[in-house]
């Protein structure tokens, strides 16, 4: 029971518990609430007072995650969850949410002039501003989520996703860093594991523009620190203090005093958030290079989630940042008869002379699909109609694989389609049908008669005449022969 909780759901039952010992010690109540203890929603209810009448106000998220977090508990006491069967519960938390909601991390887009215009107007003597240039290039060439490079709390530093000593590296002109678990892929199941157990690398390639050069800014990071190395596994983002590890909260106003004097007009430093510097550098990633490039860059899922487990090519990789500048840049963007150059494809890597690797080959797919080229339908059929896949060896000239998806556990089945509408289940059954002479099917007859009655032909009524005595050898819906095919060993 105690090892089903990540390190970030322990923290949450340690810090309920925290308010809990509170409630119960001025009411007297035992720690562990006991199955089928009649007062357990009173003691729910209570401790939810408590978390809303704390001063600053907690918000309605984190009322809802210490009530789970003290449920967990007792459940980890091999005790029930004590919200079960309490009538009303359900409304009741419902009621809190809305009394104690408060907007949670502004969604805005940060304006990549933004950026730039904050970037020249750091302090190079202000650790935390140079450290905040940092976290800002990572955020905007890797689209990573905020929970990388730091915790939320100074306790809640967890080796196996936040960002560590040892996760950046300097490499062929750039750098590199070990991204771990996220919330998308708690497991890191999907990550290749060449950066160490449950750690990939992800490039951020060299750029010709001082101000973007990750390396530069890395240089007056460590100048900070006392000469020698720092510990491996110990946090990468330090506090101002340059020892504690740096929280999110502390890094928000950073960021946002990072922004003061730089926002677009009508815009605050209040009104943005890290999500708006990662939405930036997607935006900019899929017009400079392909949307595709940025889901596998970034590991969103936005796209497709199989897009997760593809791989960028190390030339792509390491011309993201450079095409994400060239697209920003004005001058870059023009040509010497004053046009505009196309940005995905005046490079000889992402373009023209050679390709994207997987990115250009799923990206031709996607537009064969829609062309109705790869299953020879229209355009026009929709979106889970049936769909070609690959051909398999030995099938006739003539026919193709068609996938069926259904919402079963194989997630569809599939069929051989030949020409004259003939249809297999097997590729076998297709190569006999294929030898098979085409038989035409001749035109069946209207009878003009029914069968004979008690030896007497009866002709052909009307709808309206046909009586029980007519459909004497009428065959059953019971009796008739099964119509599924027997099974395939």
């Amino acid at each position: 029971m105690g090892s089903r909780y990540s390190e970030s759901s322990k923290s949450s039952i340690s810090a309920a518990l925290t308010h809990w010992d509170v409630v119960r010690d001025t009411w007297s109540w035992d720690r562990v609430i006991q199955t089928g203890d009649e007062r357990r929603g009173a003691k729910l209810a209570t401790f939810v007072l408590h978390l809303m009448a704390r001063q600053p106000h907690y918000p309605s998220s984190t009322i809802t995650n210490y009530v789970w977090a003290l449920s967990a508990y007792m459940e980890s006491e091999l005790q029930a969850d004590p919200r079960v069967n309490v009538i009303g519960w359900s409304f009741f938390i419902a009621s809190v949410s809305v009394i104690c909601f408060v907007p949670s991390e502004p969604r805005k887009r940060v304006p990549f002039a933004t950026i730039r215009s904050a970037l020249q107007g750091v302090d190079a003597s202000d650790f935390a501003m140079v450290q905040m240039a940092v976290v800002v290039l990572l955020l905007l060439f890797t689209f990573q989520r905020s929970e990388y490079p730091f915790p939320k709390t100074y306790g809640g530093f967890d080796s196996t996703k936040h960002c560590r000593v040892r996760d950046m590296e300097p490499w062929q002109g750039g750098t590199r860093w070990a991204i771990g678990s996220t919330k998308a892929d708690p497991r890191a199941e999907r990550l290749t594991g060449d950066a160490g157990a449950g750690r990939e690398w992800i490039v951020i390639g060299e750029v010709d523009d001082d101000l973007f050069d990750l390396r530069s800014w890395l240089a007056r990071f460590y100048s900070f620190f006392p000469p020698g190395p720092r510990d491996p596994d110990s946090a990468f983002f330090r506090a101002h203090d340059l020892v504690r590890v740096l929280t999110y909260s502390v890094a928000l106003g950073d960021f946002r005093r990072f922004l003061t004097g730089h926002m677009p007009e009508g815009l605050t430093p209040e009104d943005a958030g890290f999500h708006g510097v990662r939405v930036e550098g997607w935006n900019t990633c899929s017009h400079a290079v392909t949307e595709l490039a940025a889901v596998i860059q970034g590991g969103w899922s936005s796209l497709a989630s199989a897009s997760r487990y593809e791989r960028l090519g190390i030339d792509v990789a390491r011309s993201i940042p450079r095409k994400m500048l060239a697209y920003h840049d004005s001058d870059a963007r023009v040509g010497a008869d004053g046009d505009a150059v196309d940005d995905a494809s005046d490079d000889g890597i992402l373009g023209g002379g050679s390709d994207l690797g997987i990115v250009a080959a799923r990206g031709a797919a996607l537009v064969a699909k829609r062309a109705g080229a790869v299953s020879g339908r229209p355009a026009s059929v929709p979106l889970g109609a049936s769909r070609a896949a690959h051909q398999p060896a030995g099938l006739p000239d003539g026919w193709q694989r068609v996938w069926h998806p259904t919402s079963g556990r194989r997630g569809g089945y599939e069929s051989f389609d030949g020409p004259d509408g003939r249809r297999a289940r097997s590729v076998a059954e297709a190569a006999r049908l294929a030898s098979a002479a085409p038989r035409e099917a001749a035109p069946r007859p209207r009878p003009s008669s029914l069968p004979a009655v008690g030896g007497v032909q009866a002709p052909l009524p009307s709808l309206s005449s046909i009586s029980v005595d007519v459909l004497s050898d009428h065959v059953t819906y019971f009796d008739r022969p099964p119509t599924r095919r027997a099974p395939r060993a």
